[in-house]
């Protein structure tokens, strides 16, 4: 399955919208489940052990 989230999203449900959004870096404002991984990502990188390998991660991967 290839999913494309720079193209039409017409058809496509709320739920895969707001994931999207996240790999587009954008706030998720669809759905809920976009919402929920974005809370729990907020919570990660808040703690004191996940905020410092959360950093290495999404560095490593955004290059």
């Amino acid at each position: 399955m290839i999913l494309n989230a720079s193209s039409d999203w017409e058809g496509v449900s709320d739920e895969l919208k707001g994931i999207f959004q996240l790999v587009l870096r954008q706030p998720a404002s669809f759905g809920q489940l976009g919402a929920q991984i974005m809370d729990k990502i907020d919570e990660i990188k808040h703690s004191k052990t996940g905020g410092r390998k959360y950093m290495e991660l999404t560095g490593a991967f955004w290059q």
